[in-house]
């Protein structure tokens, strides 16, 4: 993979048409509902794309139905640290469980931002206020991504072979652990954004130990470089339209490089999605951007944990121990 090809023009194009309505919204005056119009858009636009149209209208389906319905459950749990923790446990390990069906594989593993968003918000009833922007703004960039001159793109390979039931228990634990405890972690210290340690954990871990330990190499570097956008485009303007306009910069050279090594960083990806968040209140953007660095600096750290220690080990001697006796582990 290289780090300047192949670009994707039509990716990048695609990006800035899905998060239009936060600008219109701008334009309009609505400003309590940008952020949440722009997340919903960029989040739609950095799934992966099917070619069938057929596909393309289950995938807007799922991600309006299942997937706000994890957005829901974050915004409705997250009020009680235990019931919290405990819901983090089970999004995190039938997220990983979700990834055996052919179509949902594509976006189970983007779920968890998805969840995470929900936690963010803090209470139900923030929740309720822009679950609607979410709607709308899904259901544009779903029109969008209709159109026949998109080419899409082709599903990630998250194995070279489809993973076995052994291999989606043992994962599916390491997702539910890592993520929970990631949650609780945020819980216990008050964090102002208690979705983005579970989100951190969420973007690591995967089916291969030495995969989920480069993937959190590269959330860490794109963190702090993507911290290092906003601050010069802090630096450089304050005014919210201009703002927005930058987001979907940031957004089009994220669709643009999502096959490129500068992609996998997720450097524009934070870039944009923290432009998107202290746009509600710029006071904050410093704070915020410390924040985000050290959330997901704790979530990276669980993620590397739970991935290469203990339970690659506990996993391996159950399977030792069942191999002895002729049994099988029952998942």
């Amino acid at each position: 993979m290289s780090w300047t090809k192949p670009l994707l023009l039509d990716e990048g194009i695609r990006s800035v048409l899905c998060m239009l309505p936060m600008v219109g919204a701008m334009v309009l005056g609505q400003t309590s509902v940008i952020s949440a119009l722009g997340q919903a858009g960029f989040y739609f636009a950095c799934m992966p794309l099917p070619k069938r149209m057929g596909q393309r209208l289950m995938l807007a389906s799922l991600l309006m139905t299942i997937g706000l319905g994890f957005y829901l459950i974050g915004g409705n749990v997250v009020f009680n640290p235990w019931l919290a923790v405990f819901f983090t446990f089970l999004v995190g390990m039938n997220l990983v469980f979700l990834t055996s069906y052919r179509l949902m594989g594509m976006l189970a593993f983007s779920f968890i931002a998805i969840y995470a968003a929900g936690l963010n918000a803090g209470s139900p009833e923030k929740v309720h206020d822009t679950y609607f922007a979410f709607v709308l703004a899904i259901a544009w960039a779903a029109l969008v991504s209709l159109l026949p001159i998109w080419k899409g793109t082709p599903s990630p390979a998250v194995k070279q072979k489809a993973p076995n039931m052994g291999e989606l228990a043992e994962a599916g634990w390491r997702m539910g652990i890592g993520t929970a405890l990631a949650e609780f972690i945020a819980q216990l210290f008050g964090f102002a954004k208690l979705g983005w340690a579970p989100s951190g954990v969420g973007n690591v871990i995967r089916f291969d130990a030495t995969v989920s330990k480069m993937r959190a190499k590269l959330r860490m570097v794109g963190t702090v470089l993507g911290v290092g956008v906003l601050v010069v485009s802090l630096l450089i303007t304050q005014n919210l339209l201009v703002l927005s306009v930058l987001t979907l910069v940031y957004a089009f050279i994220n669709g643009l490089t999502k096959s490129t090594k500068l992609g996998q960083t997720v450097t524009m990806y934070t870039a944009t999605i923290l432009t998107l968040y202290v746009m509600n209140d710029l006071s904050t953007a410093v704070l915020t951007s410390i924040q985000r660095i050290m959330f997901n600096l704790i979530g990276v750290g669980i993620g590397v944990w739970v991935a290469m220690y203990p339970f690659p080990r506990i996993f391996s001697k159950i399977r030792r121990m069942t191999a002895t006796t002729g049994g099988d582990v029952q998942t």
